[in-house]
């Protein structure tokens, strides 16, 4: 008998503990519609940060996303092959670099042809994009 009213007492306390949690849960201060928008601009607003400072000066990406750029302007761009790294690199502005280096692709011919290019490179933290400008080949 003594081992039933154990069991009873067990079971009254889980049943509070669950009664007491809901409670607990039911009258938990919620978030305003401002709050979320607040927070959800905060969000973004840190993401564009982490953006600009993990890709304005990284002239690995500025180099594999110029060669894109210089693709586009290309006889035959499947026939590209670009060194590993570029043979320069320069920061002209704040998300902006120069990127000097060298493509070896197909002319009008079918002739392979070594070119140097040059290009300024733009991280657009807002868009999360790359702009090539002043494209000289």
């Amino acid at each position: 008998m003594h081992f039933d009213q154990a069991r009873k007492q067990r079971r009254l306390a889980v049943v509070a503990a669950a009664i007491s949690l809901i409670v607990i849960i039911a009258n938990a201060p919620r978030k305003t519609d401002e709050e979320r928008t607040a927070e959800a601009a905060q969000k973004a607003a840190s993401k564009v940060e982490n953006n600009a400072r993990r890709h304005c000066k990284d002239t690995g990406m500025a180099f594999v996303m110029s060669q894109t750029f210089v693709n586009r302007a290309l006889k035959a761009p499947s026939s590209a092959k670009y060194d590993y790294k570029p043979t320069a690199t320069q920061q002209i502005a704040d998300c902006t670099m120069r990127i000097k280096a060298y493509v070896d692709a197909q002319n009008a011919f079918g002739a392979m042809i070594r070119t140097e290019y040059v290009i300024d490179m733009q991280y657009l933290p807002e868009e999360n994009k790359w702009r090539g400008t002043n494209l000289k080949m």
